[in-house]
């Protein structure tokens, strides 16, 4: 199914839009743990940049 694969996407962006409004008034990195990972999200003006990483490796 097509609308399938338009999904996760889809859901990555809401996802960062959210978190986006609830740092917005931060002006450094902030740092979020979603079960063992850390998800690290700085804004700018209308930039996003998100920083994902594997401490395993």
């Amino acid at each position: 199914d097509k609308a399938a694969h338009f999904l996760p996407p889809y859901t990555f962006n809401i996802v960062l839009k959210v978190l986006s409004r609830a740092n917005r008034q931060q002006k450094e990195v902030k740092v979020i743990q979603i079960g063992k990972e850390e998800v690290k999200m700085s804004l700018f003006a209308d930039d996003r940049i998100v920083y994902i990483s594997d401490h395993k490796n």
